[in-house]
């Protein structure tokens, strides 16, 4: 499982449960692939090469909100435009 661990402003963090991360979580990375102004989520995860994005509905939770797949077993992930088109595109590192 993976864990978001909120600042509380004061010096403690408290461990949140993130949805999706049941499957051997590798990389995470943080984008906001819907252009809301909330940072969202994408998981690489290893087990069956799924991919999964987390949107943030701005009030402390995260839901799956998308999930795909590649051909192998996922490491890392990264976002970025790939093609200049404003949406921000997931590279996803497969071994």
């Amino acid at each position: 499982d993976s864990y978001l661990l909120r600042n509380d402003g004061g010096g403690a963090f408290t461990k949140a449960a993130l949805a999706g991360t049941s499957d051997n979580t590798r990389g995470i990375a943080w984008g906001d692939y819907d252009n809301d102004g909330r940072l969202d989520l994408a998981l690489s995860n290893y087990a069956g090469g799924n991919v999964r994005v987390l949107h943030n509905d701005g009030g402390g939770a995260f839901t799956v909100h998308a999930q795909g797949g590649t051909s192998g077993n996922n490491n890392g992930i990264a976002w970025g435009d790939y093609d200049n088109d404003g949406d921000l595109d997931l590279a996803v590192a497969v071994y």
